[in-house]
């Protein structure tokens, strides 16, 4: 190619080079003539960076270059892409740095609002998310590189992780390859003796941060073992058998986990490649991680082809969901949209390339080049290349320049390859060996390791041809590749031809997806089909179980990339999907888990159910439970019919797939069908119950009569209850429970219960033991006796002490702490139970499981459907709205749709949550009218259908509102119904209750006020104010000021002690939070300012 540029310079555009280079020997071997290593510049998918040097050169005369130029040393003439800067992506790039700069300027502000007060004053709006999308070989990734050196300077850490195409099922993939390099970083500490001490920093705090749930993040991320010096992987998978590890307990763990981390390394800046292919466990964790807002300095950046993610694509819901969530989370986003490179910006590249002067020449080659690649960097790039290894474009020594052929060019390029043939034709060229070790590797995923690569590099090595496996024309040679060695040589020449590129020690990826691609269609479909099933017979036949299990998506998807027929090929890749499936359930990736195991009962007998009965009903159990999970009902249920239809099969065997139905009717809005087939299974399971209404009545009386409150030791002193049939019934007892309480079924729900206690006290303690006793505790409590109620919930607290199940805690917490406890107890010694409580919800997603127990979901039902109501209010009662009693703003964009919404859930006690909030917020705004007219309508309904501490608060705000307008109109209708309100809380304060003494002397000042006694309310309101002060009740504090300052002002006409009250009122409100409840106030009474 040298001799046809030298011989033929007349005829060729020429344009002067500006000297050599002066850059090492190290730069100068690693320059490629072909599209090499360093297409890893700007424009490439995956690089280590780029240069920003520009070729220094020295003038030499053609004489000289002649006489002194080494040819073999030289640079210049060779195609140095790594010296490329990012070309005409400036403001792309400006807006990248901004988001950096931000990011690290919010944390320096934190630290030293730290520092000034010594206390932590985290930024909310800290956290950046960027989204940068476009076509392949645009340079998206690249863009996002130019913040690695910025990163770095800040002493933060930059992170890069990729999702595959080829592995699409495989969950967190990406997340893992950015893992992979943190865990590098950390251990490069470890290797310095200046920087051993903070790896041992980092180390101890990451165990103790995370403690249990380490085995939980290893299971996912295995390289965890290297950093933390521990081998989990040989230790016992984590137990989910109580469920206490799902999706939530997996994101929360990740998010200490990387809390930890970036209070080492700040800014932490984590890069997600190719989205478009990320699995939905994924952008769950993406989302969790952003708007955590105890970790402040982090940015996320997410690049995505946008051709392949249209408006009904998982990607695009997350993110306009996180466009919804940035403003009340205190996040940012950013999005950018990278196109095509424009004519002068392909010019430059031309120019900075090539060393040229800008001028005609350079612009002609550059217009021709934008033509043939639409000025796609990727695509331009290989172009180039081809251009040089076809003899257009090439180095003159004598000339000591760049020179091409325009004509030839345009001739031979006027129907250009795209990006994927220019890289397959270049494949092709490479010898017998690197061609073979690409087509290998490519079916490996987009990363892999060099000892996976070896054990299927090696395996191969015994049976040559395989589909277009080619020959070396030297046996020996192939021989001496089949050593470690050799493969490391082989590694060495594809990186130096710019396919692959080493990431991290021993590990290596593709430099761009589309030269992954090429390998892979090196071959007719079929071929590659049988040459991947090849891969993974041999890589499960040699890995070991523990490396197997680590690689196991991989391994699953080369056995299923071909339909085969042999039934022993069949039995063994229908285990490896059920262990994939069961791996990807484990980690809450049921979109994955369904479809492997969807695999693999396709690939079942026919006679299944009696030539692989147990194997088959794990895996339709399995299959339920996932689509269950996913929320496709249809689908689990065609899985559940299936088990169901099958006679040999025990009903005890049958209880997964009931759970799932079971839960899925409860939460559907079908209690009632749940409660008859959850009663069927126990007749079935020989727990036998009275079925007609009079006997069910009086056994259940008789029995919350007759159970005793068991002293601490006799629980200390039960067994665990072994028996499956009777854990099983305890777990459907609990579910009839709840279903009962959803019917409104109380005397099956004291049935039930009570057996599920009895149960244990004769059986022995099982996981719904806790949650029998706080249950009983709480309808103690309804039929109102408070202190034996608060005794039960005691017995649930020790139980669950003998059973350390985080799952069970959290729901526990809920029912003891919420439901039961502050009946009998301050409610302020409460809340740090319900706040620890929260906390393990949160890590282990209690409540969210099929086969769990729906009455616990409470908390989950809390957090969908109360949440957004209760934060409405609160947020009105912050900032205000132009009806403060209307639920919509910020949390409820309507009332009416959301009222709709939940009356339309099937359960009434869910509606009522909606009158209670406006009850509480008639009485705070001082439309006693409305609250007046809402208690008459609905009554003790709440009471009836839940003894929880809102009872409290709904008949105390009730009370308020119809004693103000018993005060106003003096009607009988309020008058009776406030005296009613008031007696019943009263009787709440005689039977042990400690949080209503303040309600009581409230209600008891707006009853002497009515019936005149003036100086006995004005003593009452001053107690109730005191008393509501000092234990905790802020807020009845405050509304407390606001009726006694008012009964001042209008009843006794005395506006100096109205002020004060109404000023008190003013600052409690304000202290409270309820700032724009304050400044209503201020308003109202402006004129006595």
């Amino acid at each position: 190619m040298m001799n046809l540029l030298l011989a033929d310079n007349a005829t060729i555009n020429t344009t002067r080079h500006s000297g050599v280079s002066k850059d090492s020997r190290e730069s100068q071997t690693s320059a490629s003539s072909s599209l090499n290593s360093s297409v890893q510049s700007s424009f490439s998918k995956r690089g280590r960076g780029s240069s920003s040097r520009r070729l220094s050169m020295i003038r030499l005369s053609q004489k000289e270059s002649a006489k002194n130029v080494n040819v073999e040393a030289l640079t210049a003439n060779k195609l140095r892409f790594s010296s490329l800067g990012v070309v005409g992506r400036d403001k792309e790039t400006d807006v990248l740095k901004e988001c950096l700069e931000r990011l690290v300027m919010a944390g320096e502000d934190a630290t030293a609002t730290t520092t000034e007060t010594g206390e932590d004053d985290v930024r909310a709006s800290a956290r950046e998310l960027v989204f940068i999308s476009g076509v392949s070989g645009t340079g998206k990734t690249t863009l996002a590189q130019t913040l690695a050196s910025q990163t770095k300077r800040h002493k933060g850490l930059y992170l890069t992780g990729k999702f595959d195409f080829y592995l699409r099922d495989e969950p967190y993939s990406g997340f893992v390859a950015a893992c992979r390099e943190l865990c590098g970083e950390i251990l490069m500490l470890r290797n310095d003796t200046n920087t051993e001490a903070k790896y041992q920093e980092i180390r101890d705090e990451i165990m103790s941060e995370l403690g249990d749930e380490i085995s939980l993040l290893t299971s996912i991320f295995p390289v965890l073992d290297e950093i933390l010096d521990v081998d989990y992987a040989s230790a016992p998978a984590v137990d989910c058998s109580d469920d206490a590890y799902g999706k939530e307990g997996i994101n929360y763990a990740f998010r200490k986990f990387l809390r930890v981390v970036s209070t080492h390394f700040k800014p932490l800046v984590i890069v997600l490649d190719d989205l478009q292919w990320g699995d939905a466990a994924s952008f769950e964790l993406l989302e969790t991680l952003i708007t955590d807002r105890e970790n402040p300095q982090i940015m996320v950046i997410g690049c995505y082809r946008s051709n392949e993610v249209d408006d009904a694509h998982f990607l695009s819901k997350t993110i306009r969901d996180l466009h919804e969530k940035k403003e009340n989370d205190g996040f940012r986003i950013t999005d950018i949209y990278v196109g095509n490179l424009d004519v002068p910006s392909v010019d430059q590249i031309i120019i900075e390339l090539l060393s040229v002067d800008s001028d005609d020449s350079s612009l002609d080659l550059a217009e021709i080049c934008h033509k043939r690649t639409l000025g796609n960097a990727f695509h331009l790039m290989a172009f180039l290349s081809m251009l040089e290894e076809e003899g257009m474009l090439g180095f003159n020594l004598g000339l000591f320049q760049w020179i091409w052929k325009i004509a030839r060019i345009e001739e031979e390029t006027a129907v250009a390859p795209n990006v994927v043939d220019l890289m397959k034709d270049k494949m092709k060229k490479q010898t017998g060996e690197v061609f073979n070790l690409l087509q290998l590797a490519s079916c490996l995923g987009s990363s892999f390791d060099e000892n996976l690569l070896f054990v299927a590099w090696e395996g191969l090595g015994k049976t040559r041809h395989l589909g277009s496996w080619k020959s070396s024309s030297d046996d020996d040679e192939d021989e001496t590749v089949r050593t470690r060695d050799g493969l490391k040589q082989l590694l060495g020449q594809a990186i130096d031809e710019a396919f692959l590129e080493a990431h991290g020690e021993s590990h290596y990826r593709w430099v761009h997806d589309n030269v992954q691609e090429a390998a892979m269609s090196l071959d007719a479909e079929e071929k590659m089909q049988e040459f991947q099933m090849s891969i993974g017979e041999i890589l499960l036949r040699e890995l070991s179980k523990t490396e197997l299990r680590a690689v196991i998506f991989v391994v699953a998807n080369l056995l299923n990339a071909k339909e085969v027929s042999d039934p022993d090929k069949k039995a063994k890749i229908v285990e490896l999907n059920f262990d994939a499936a069961e791996k990807a359930k484990e980690l809450s990736a049921f979109e994955s888990a369904a479809k492997y195991v969807g695999k693999g009962i396709g690939l079942l007998p026919a006679d299944r159910w009696t030539s692989q009965k147990e194997l088959s009903l794990k895996m339709y159990s399995i299959c339920a439970e996932a689509h269950y999970s996913l929320g496709n009902v249809a689908e689990m249920q065609k899985y559940c019919d299936e088990v169901l239809r099958q006679d040999n099969i025990p009903i005890l065997d049958k209880m997964r797939v009931y759970h799932c139905m079971l839960i899925t009717m409860g939460n559907g809005g079908r209690a009632p069908e749940a409660l008859k087939l959850s009663l069927d299974i126990l007749s079935q399971l020989k727990c036998k119950l009275p079925r007609n209404s009079a006997s069910q009545m009086v056994t259940a009386f008789y029995w919350l009569s007759k159970t005793k409150l068991p002293s601490k030791d006799e629980i200390a002193e039960l067994p665990l209850m072994t028996d499956p049939t009777h854990k099983a019934c305890m777990q459907l007892m609990i579910n009839v429970s709840t279903y009962a309480h959803y019917c409104n079924d109380f005397v099956t729900m004291i049935l039930i219960v009570t057996c599920t206690v009895r149960w244990t006290m004769k059986y022995g303690i099982d996981l719904n033991s806790p949650a029998a006793f706080a249950i009983l505790g709480f309808l103690k409590i309804v039929t109102g006796d408070f202190i034996t109620g608060n005794a039960f919930s005691e017995r649930a607290l020790i139980l669950l002490n003998r059973l350390e199940s985080k799952a069970v805690e959290s729901r526990l917490t809920y029912l003891v702490h919420f439901m039961v406890a502050p009946w009998a107890k301050p409610l302020q010694s409460t809340l740090t139970y319900l706040l620890q409580g929260y906390k393990v919800g949160m890590e282990t997603d209690a409540g969210a499981e099929p086969g769990g127990n729906p009455f616990l979901h409470t908390p989950i039902l809390v957090r969908t459907t109360h949440f957004p109501m209760y934060r409405q209010g609160i947020l009105n009662l912050m900032h205000g709205s132009e009806n403060p009693l209307i639920l919509s703003g910020d949390a409820i964009e309507s009332e009416d749709a959301f009222i709709d919404k939940v009356q339309h859930e099937h359960y009434p006690r869910n509606y009522l949550h909606v009158l209670i909030f406006k009850s509480i917020m008639c009485s705070f705004y001082g439309n006693h009218e409305l609250g007046a007219k809402l208690a008459l309508e609905r009554g003790d309904a709440y009471l009836k259908k839940n003894g929880s501490v809102l009872v409290m608060s709904d008949f105390f705000h009730q009370g308020v509102s119809l004693f103000a307008m018993s005060r106003k109109t003096k009607k009988r209708k309020y008058i009776k119904r406030a005296n009613k309100m008031h007696a019943t809380i009263k009787s709440w304060a005689k039977k042990g209750n400690p949080n209503v003494n303040h309600c009581i002397m409230f209600l008891g000042a707006e009853k002497a006020a009515l019936n005149g006694k003036h100086k006995e309310a004005m003593l009452l309101y001053s107690r109730a104010i005191s008393t509501a002060s000092r234990t905790g009740f802020q807020q009845d504090a405050a509304l407390g000021s606001e009726r006694f300052g008012e009964f001042l002002l209008y009843d006794l006409d005395d506006k100096e002690r109205a002020i004060s009250q109404l000023k008190d009122a003013i600052r409690l409100y304000s202290n409270w939070g309820a700032l724009y409840k304050a400044d209503t106030l201020r308003e109202k009474h402006s004129s006595l300012w």
